[in-house]
């Protein structure tokens, strides 16, 4: 490995500026941003890559994967190390998954998911899951977890509750007072309304109606708009900070941005799915293979969330969690018994340049903003993660948006053989990622990122 790596000619983009000029690493951060730069350079061992044309962005940060994820009765493809693969070839050089209980204790949960993903090629960090068992133990143990873990994000589900992942609007409550009291950890939600949901799911059962046609019946719009709507009360009530996970809805963004010009400290994230998908994809032959949870909703649905990017969105993540063809297979006909989920961390990053930017639906800087800087503010990577800047890590991906290329499955490195854009033209490729000063994807190759467990754990800091 080189002492370091110079950027030349490159085109710069941050959250909030473009410019043009050289990036400097030396080994794992960044050591210098300008023009010109070789003369800083200490020593010949030094890589020197002309970047002429070609955009150079902080790593991207995928705040919501789930690698080796029960559900359904099966488990989700991608592990700990074939996904980072997956992030890494996506420009993704930092991701958080989760950790829950184990064995009725939020702590051992925590260890047995670190052991579990110490064969990671990029960093990573965990929210902790918390269900309505939990909380005695959350509110007991939890400035602990953040004091030996860094966990300072914590996920509930206002959904699930026949699963026993559901918390009542109490427990949510007390779970933000006391994130608040420890120092501000970001609350965030599954937010869907249960009663309506499992209502609605034996309603459709007992009727027999269990085919693709009836899963967006099961869970409409209304569950997303009104959990959304509650959950902001409650984060505005306690003066905590408050986050909804892969929303779906126009309405329910409206609410959000609402509540963010009042001061409540809250935001959200979506996923290309719930941009660019809609539910008709559920009338087709192959429909059962796309569900995701929530589910796809409608095309006006897609529009309103592309004008929310940056305002209410704060975030482009993919709820990463891939299924193949098979696992999907055995649904047996009733919606209720599919796994949810798609893979999508190898490409989430260049569809959202091609039908974002390339398309101007938004600009480079809201670009950078949504794919790396704003999950690193949210989450307290910043500003080691998500910037460019001299003490950073040097975590960059460098794309050049004059390539186009076709996005096909046979091509993924995620363990699935389901893609909802198969065939679709991309405008815009990466050409490296480099994560902490290593070249770990060079030209449509993975190179120094198959050493299992580069990727280091992130213990993060409340400030």
């Amino acid at each position: 490995m080189k002492n370091g790596i110079l950027l030349k000619n490159g085109r710069i983009i941050t959250g909030s500026k473009q410019i043009s000029g050289d990036v400097l690493i030396q080994g794992e951060k960044i050591k210098a941003i300008g023009k010109d730069l070789e003369s800083m350079i200490e020593s010949k061992d030094y890589q020197v890559i002309d970047v002429e044309n070609a955009y150079i962005f902080p790593g991207a940060i995928d705040a919501h994967t789930h690698f080796s994820l029960p559900m359904a009765d099966t488990i989700s493809n991608d592990d700990f190390y074939n996904g980072s693969l997956a992030g890494l070839k996506g420009g993704v050089t930092s991701f958080i998954d989760f950790a829950g209980s184990l064995e009725g204790s939020l702590i051992s949960g925590v260890k047995a998911r670190l052991a579990e993903s110490k064969t990671a090629a990029s960093d990573y960090s965990f929210h902790l899951t918390v269900t309505g068992k939990d909380f005695e133990d959350f509110i007991e143990n939890y400035e602990e977890i953040v004091d030996e873990f860094g966990l300072t994000s914590v996920k509930l589900f206002m959904a699930y509750k026949s699963r026993g992942l559901y918390s009542d609007d109490y427990k949510i409550l007390k779970i933000l007072e006391k994130a608040r009291d420890i120092g501000g950890a970001m609350v965030c939600v599954h937010a869907e309304n249960a009663d309506i949901i499992e209502g609605r799911t034996a309603m459709l059962q007992n009727h027999g109606e269990t085919d693709m046609r009836y899963f967006s019946k099961s869970r409409p719009v209304i569950t997303e708009i009104e959990a959304v709507s509650r959950f902001m009360r409650l984060v505005e009530f306690s003066g905590s900070k408050g986050y909804v996970m892969h929303l779906t809805s126009g309405e329910a963004s409206i609410i959000i941005e609402k509540a963010r010009e009042r001061g409540v400290d809250i935001g959200s994230e979506t996923s290309m799915n719930y941009l660019l998908l809609d539910s008709s994809l559920y009338l087709q032959e192959d429909g059962h293979y796309y569900t995701t949870c929530p589910p796809l909703r409608s095309s006006w649905d897609n529009d309103i969330l592309w004008s929310q990017l940056g305002i209410s969105i704060l975030s482009s993540s993919t709820d990463h969690c891939s299924f193949n063809k098979a696992q999907k297979d055995t649904w047996e006909e009733d919606f209720s018994k599919l796994p949810f989920g798609l893979g999508a961390i190898e490409i989430n990053v260049p569809l959202l340049f091609s039908e974002g930017v390339v398309k101007g639906r938004i600009s480079l800087e809201t670009f950078v903003k949504l794919v790396s800087e704003n999950p690193a503010r949210n989450f307290n990577l910043f500003p080691e993660k998500g910037s460019l800047m001299p003490g950073s890590d040097a975590d960059i991906f460098i794309l050049d948006p004059a390539e186009s290329w076709t996005l096909r499955s046979e091509d993924f490195q995620m363990k699935t053989d389901i893609n909802p854009f198969e065939g679709k033209e991309i405008q815009g490729r990466i050409k490296y990622t480099i994560s902490r000063g290593e070249i770990v994807f060079d030209h449509g190759k993975l190179v120094g990122s198959k050493n299992k467990g580069r990727g280091k754990f992130i213990k993060r800091k409340l400030t």
